[in-house]
């Protein structure tokens, strides 16, 4: 990534194979796992999230150090961000797993995207 310090626009910048390999993943006619992993601080979130643009049927981010219970609440205001009527929080990854899937479920897009990052 490189910053444009005359508009504070944040581009991408040498990212067009990753970019490739993302985009041919959004458009397959099948469904894909994507991962993509790499050190902290190096732009992977802000890749995906230029790359697929508004496409999530369910986008969340963890806390980085936060507890079990704080991860599950936090998963759970994702769900109902996205859709999921009023829900209590989930008592473990189990539970949250299968609200996630009644989300994807009820989704009426064609393509169904899952961020979690």
């Amino acid at each position: 990534m490189n910053q444009d310090t005359a508009k504070g626009d944040v581009v991408l910048v040498g990212r067009k194979r990753e970019q490739a390999l993302l985009a041919a993943a959004l458009e397959a006619n099948e469904s894909k796992f994507v991962a993509v992993y790499g050190r902290r601080r190096v732009g992977k979130t802000y890749l995906i999230r230029e790359t697929a643009g508004t496409a999530f049927t369910f986008q969340h981010s963890g806390i980085y150090k936060g507890s079990k219970a704080e991860q599950l609440f936090e998963f759970a205001a994702s769900l109902k961000g996205d859709g999921l009527a009023e829900t209590p929080t989930p008592q473990n990854w189990l539970q949250a797993f299968e609200l996630l899937k009644d989300l994807v479920r009820a989704s009426t897009a064609t393509r169904k995207i899952v961020f979690i990052d």
